[in-house]
């Protein structure tokens, strides 16, 4: 019992060490504010803890909501100058994440998300391939000093080798100081006592950025809704494949199974939450989620401590963050981005006989490439139509099959 507390305690802060951090380079990058992005992540893991249609779906700010946020901030000062000055950009922003809200919850409830099942394996890999690609250029591009690459390669390179000495007999002390959270509190220690030249987390500490914005009755007229609808739409949009997506990869996995309609109830919930403070809207991520499950989570209530993770750093211990190396932190995210990366389904295509294996590759190198060039929502949409149409209309010889499904193990057990 003792051991099943300290993994899950373990996973859970190191999960939302990564997401209260991610929310604030988020928050940052749209614009809206390192705080903002805090406060935002902290509400996602929190409301979405809450329905828990997922035992290991972690819910946070991503890449791909936060450039539709950074779209919709500069459409709606556009709209705003040639349109109406009774408006303030961030009742338009609140405005365009209730609406979002809304759209997301009637998706919902009409069963959108059994689309899902249509959504091929091989393209499956290819968007795992490309978020494994997009995570590692976001943190290389993070990187101020020589220095700071490598720290993080060095933290890169021991979370590996950490995978392969802990396993669920070591004793707790042993999976606690062989955890991600063991590596990011000794090397933070570390660099409080040497001040070592190398980048830490920058935080802002200060509340005063956060209000409440009531959107006015008013706001929502003809002409407003017009513009508002087709960027809340969009925005429904990319949460819905974001979360499911994570979903099937979890799922899969893990062998677990996902209450889909629960978890965009709480994907609804916490976007209506957030339009609330004009804030950054999130979904369920990727990177998070294969996190909590490789460091080794068991137990429902781990999401739970990672939401509490999230809320003690944003309103108590924002201050202690900024000791923490970033090299560190971008250490746990390249992890994260090989335990992403599909190794097993790229072997099985090397490996493969089957007729037409060079157009199953065309498809996973053509969402790859696309996620990490275009849009993740647009690479699977296109792909997956390309592959159903493709299998409707040519014969039987000249269709292509897909990946069976398999149980994964990533990281070095995959390249051995």
């Amino acid at each position: 019992m003792t051991k099943e507390i300290v993994n899950n305690l373990t996973a859970s802060i190191s999960v939302g060490l990564v997401v209260v951090t991610l929310g604030a380079a988020f928050g940052e990058l749209s614009g809206l504010g390192v705080y903002i992005g805090m406060l935002s992540a902290s509400i996602l893991s929190l409301i979405t803890s809450i329905f828990a249609g997922s035992k290991f779906g972690v819910s946070s700010p991503t890449g791909p909501m936060t450039a539709a946020i950074s779209v919709i901030i500069m459409a709606d000062n556009k709209w705003i100058e040639t349109h109406s000055q009774n408006v303030t950009s961030a009742e338009l922003i609140s405005a365009v994440l209730i609406v979002a809200a809304v759209i997301l919850f009637l998706l919902n409830l009409v069963k959108v998300q059994k689309l899902i099942q249509f959504i091929p394996n091989l393209v499956i890999s290819g968007f795992l391939n490309g978020i494994a690609i997009l995570i590692l250029l976001s943190q290389f591009r993070s990187f101020n000093t020589s220095l700071d690459l490598a720290v993080a390669l060095t933290s890169f390179v021991l979370l590996l080798i950490f995978n392969n000495y802990k396993s669920d007999d070591s004793h707790p002390a042993i999976r606690l100081m062989l955890s991600s959270f063991g590596l990011i509190a000794v090397a933070t220690i570390v660099n409080y006592f040497l001040k070592l030249p190398v980048s830490t987390v920058d935080v802002e500490t200060s509340l005063s950025s956060i209000k409440v914005i009531n959107p006015s009755i008013e706001i929502f007229d003809f002409e407003t809704l017009k513009f508002i609808i087709p960027l809340a739409f969009e925005l429904s949009l990319i949460a819905l494949l974001d979360t499911l997506l994570t979903a099937v990869v979890i799922d899969n996995k893990s062998n677990t199974k996902t209450n889909h309609f629960k978890e965009l109830v709480g994907q609804s919930a916490s976007m209506f939450s957030i339009g609330l403070i004009g804030g950054l809207p999130g979904a369920q991520s990727t990177a998070p989620t294969m996190m909590l499950y490789k460091e080794g989570a068991n137990r429902f209530y781990a999401k739970y401590l990672i939401a509490l993770t999230c809320i003690l750093c944003t309103f108590l211990f924002a201050g202690l963050l900024k000791y923490i190396p970033t090299a560190i932190l971008a250490g746990v995210i390249l992890k994260v981005a090989f335990d992403v990366a599909d190794f097993t389904s790229i072997k099985a295509l090397i490996k493969s006989k089957a007729k037409n294996s060079h157009l199953r590759s065309v498809i996973v190198l053509g969402t790859t490439v696309s996620t990490v060039l275009i849009s993740l929502n647009m690479a699977v949409i296109f792909f997956t139509i390309t592959f159903l149409m493709w299998n409707k209309i040519t014969p039987k010889k000249w269709q292509i099959s897909d990946l069976i499904d398999e149980k994964e193990e990533e990281g070095f057990d995959d390249e051995m």
